[in-house]
């Protein structure tokens, strides 16, 4: 792979805890939550708390390696402006 290129995460098949024909943006929202977080100069504990979720969940969701649940959309969307 070429310097600098980031390759995108493939989404896991089967059941994510999402309704039939939803597909969380995960590629993307990773880069926007990562991209969020470093233009407001925050660390990941602060905006973990913000988003009331974790810091492992907050860095799994950066990394691409989960999903977040139904329940965390409405603040994640309020925070990116979505």
């Amino acid at each position: 792979m070429a310097e600098g290129v980031v390759s995108e995460p493939l989404l896991p098949s089967g059941d994510q805890g999402h309704k039939v024909g939803f597909t969380p943006p995960t590629s993307s929202l990773s880069k926007n939550l990562i991209a969020y977080r470093l233009r407001n100069k925050m660390a990941k504990n602060i905006l973990a708390m913000k988003l009331g979720v974790g810091l492992g969940t907050l860095k799994n969701w950066e990394f691409g390696r989960i999903h977040p649940n139904r329940k965390s959309w409405p603040a994640i969307r309020t925070l990116l402006g979505l």
